[in-house]
């Protein structure tokens, strides 16, 4: 069911906040917790105090992860195991999407991370754990992505392994999604022309994962605070006329926090 359509009394981010804030109804609490509704928060955190009773696990990790940070290492003290053989769908997930949120607090155990069913996860974000691989070049990345879509999981696996140039130029990838940002996360300063691809790109077509990548991108070239009012209303726009307006929490969690996606 899509929001109901009254707009917002707030331009901008308080607008935003606003709408997502105005139903804590079951379909709807992911993204008033996102907008930081504290009764929409506490249910988040009682569903993942038993994960298997989450309905969105990794959406209410990353939530938590970013409006309770120091609650979420404590729920994580209370799961399974992260190397339980018997961890069902819902506890990988969430131990899946804790890990880089429980590694930047220095509370999980890297070697047993690296043994266990969250080995795939502990590779792309611990640090120590990185296999050494070579780099690809920009302009190969480029090529492929103006053919094909990326899953996120794969730019991130991209990023990893780095680039062979020192400066990236950002022209390639004009018009094409914002999530392909991704792979500069870390090497911002070598990205040319990446002021012109936030300043064009078109956030009225963005999908989710892509809104919060641009998100992160304006914070990397110092925008954040003059495009952010039109990315709230661009976000409320779609909000309006989606029938499945939870899967839009990362946009509106990037757009009020300072999360970023993985």
């Amino acid at each position: 069911m899509s929001f109901d359509p009254v707009p917002p009394r707030a331009p901008g981010l308080d607008g935003l906040a606003e709408w997502c804030r105005r139903d804590r109804s079951t379909p709807r609490i992911v993204l008033a917790a996102a907008a930081g509704d504290p009764v929409a928060i506490a249910r988040l955190l009682s569903q993942l105090a038993h994960p298997t009773s989450a309905p969105h696990v990794a959406a209410s990790v990353e939530i938590v992860a970013a409006r309770r940070p120091e609650q979420l290492v404590d729920l994580a003290a209370t799961w399974p195991d992260a190397n339980e053989p018997a961890l069902t769908e819902a506890e990988a997930t969430a131990w899946t999407t804790a890990l880089r949120h429980l590694d930047a607090n220095d509370r999980i155990d890297v070697d047993a991370a690296l043994r266990g069913p969250l080995a795939a996860e502990a590779r792309l974000v611990i640090g120590s754990a990185r296999p050494r691989i070579a780099p690809v070049t920009w302009a190969s990345f480029c090529a492929r992505a103006s053919v094909r879509a990326f899953p996120l999981n794969e730019l991130r696996t991209v990023s990893q392994l780095g680039f062979v140039e020192s400066t990236l130029d950002t022209v390639p990838l004009l018009g094409r999604p914002a999530s392909l940002l991704r792979v500069l996360r870390g090497r911002w300063s070598a990205a040319e022309n990446l002021c012109a691809f936030v300043e064009r790109y078109d956030v009225w077509g963005g999908e989710p994962d892509d809104l919060a990548i641009w998100c992160e991108a304006m914070t990397a070239i110092g925008k954040r605070d003059l495009l952010q009012d039109r990315l709230g209303e661009a976000i409320v726009q779609r909000l309006a006329a989606d029938e499945d307006p939870q899967r839009w929490w990362p946009a509106v969690l990037a757009t009020l926090t300072d999360w970023v996606s993985p």
